[in-house]
């Protein structure tokens, strides 16, 4: 359970921005394509939302063999609802069709890995990790005595009734559901402070910290790039370190705010450079060289490295974020007690769940969001016209 629970964390996330902002009747787009015709095609084909889906929309997608209120799973006893399981269905369904259009694809569900998994299985996997997952991680917080408070309900349940009704069903959720995501939000978090908090049973000291760093890998850094060109002649390259080496030479005989201020305008002024201060780890992806000399600096020091793949690199040797480093620092130990936590933690399918067809559901999805968006385009559209009548 350990990988799941770090894997998911970015989930909860999810959940916090849900619970602190998206109040919104905007539903957004779909790139993916039913497989009986592209997505456009079908939301011009329908004239409306069915209302079969707006009553149930677990039922409507499963074509009537599961309801919202159907058991699916449950973990160590603890019911796990349909309407909760589809709302992280969805939920992956989503982040994984944003992917593929990012990249200016379209998502198949009936692609299969190299283990041949079909996409429809990954992301039905996917949620079963989720639910499985936050049920186990809220009972344990319960079970150490963590509740919430009468207002933490009610501002739940006002959350989630104040919610758009197509911008839920287009992310195939339901009050319930909202409401249930970001209850495990507010468990996560109280948890997490009852043990990593100022007081908490296993609050952080610097050392900690330290180690962390240490650990992982950690520095920050700014830096100035001279950059070549992949086909740079000699000239160029040349060119590129007096450059490189001219800002080393001024640099090299500053220290404390006196470097970092002129570092940060030799970075503002350089069209090859970069404005930021950065921070890796040794997981970082770095070109060869870069990490190299960095490594070998002090904190507070200037170097300049040799050639790399991009050109010549100052770099400047800062500390780490201690704010966010502590952070970090917080959400890993916090992971790993969790894991630990629940790790006898078991999920067992109800018969219900062999009804599941991933691939149908999400097929019968795409359809929906298809039709969700032509009628909210057609809102905008109508409320648009209306208002240049009106002027």
């Amino acid at each position: 359970m350990k990988k799941r629970i770090i894997a998911l964390i970015l989930c909860l996330a999810m959940a916090l921005s849900l619970f602190t902002g998206c109040n919104s009747s905007k539903t957004g787009d779909t790139s993916t394509d039913p497989a009986d015709g592209s997505a456009s095609s079908v939301a011009e084909s329908l004239a409306e939302v069915p209302q079969e889906a707006y009553d149930d929309v677990v039922r409507y997608l499963t074509d009537g063999a599961i309801s919202a209120d159907t058991i699916l799973m449950t973990v160590n006893g603890a019911d796990i609802s349909a309407e909760y399981y589809f709302y992280w269905l969805g939920y992956y369904f989503s982040q994984m069709s944003a992917y593929y259009s990012y990249y200016g694809q379209t998502m198949n569900l009936n692609e299969a890995d190299e283990a041949g998994n079909t996409m429809a299985q990954s992301l039905q996997s996917m949620a079963d990790q989720a639910v499985t997952t936050y049920c186990a991680m809220t009972l344990e917080a319960k079970n150490n005595g963590v509740t919430l408070t009468d207002e933490d309900k009610k501002t739940l349940e006002e959350y989630a009734s104040g919610q758009d009704p197509n911008y839920l069903l287009f992310n195939c959720a339901t009050t319930n559901a909202i409401e249930h995501a970001n209850a495990d939000y507010l468990y996560y978090s109280a948890f997490g402070e009852k043990l990593y908090g100022e007081n908490g049973e296993f609050a952080l000291t610097n050392k900690d910290v330290q180690d962390y760093i240490e650990e992982q890998g950690i520095f920050n850094c700014r830096y100035i790039l001279c950059q070549t060109e992949t086909d740079a002649d000699e000239e160029a390259v040349k060119a590129a370190k007096e450059t490189c080496q001219g800002y080393y030479d001024e640099l090299s005989k500053l220290s404390g705010d006196e470097l970092l201020t002129r570092f940060q305008e030799l970075q503002a002024n350089n069209p090859d450079g970069n404005t930021k201060e950065y921070s890796f780890d040794a997981t970082s992806s770095l070109t060869e060289g870069f990490r190299e000399t960095l490594q070998k600096m002090k904190v507070g020091e200037v170097a300049m490295s040799d050639k790399t793949g991009y050109g010549y690199f100052v770099i400047l040797r800062l500390e780490p974020d201690m704010e966010e480093q502590t952070e970090a620092c917080k959400q890993n130990a916090y992971s790993e007690k969790l894991a630990e936590l629940t790790a006898d933690y078991k999920a067992e399918n109800t018969p219900s769940y062999d009804k599941l067809d991933a691939a149908a559901v999400l097929t019968k999805l795409q359809t929906l969001q298809a039709t969700i968006a032509a009628v909210e385009n057609a809102k905008a559209e109508t409320s648009a016209d209306a208002s240049i009548s009106a002027q």
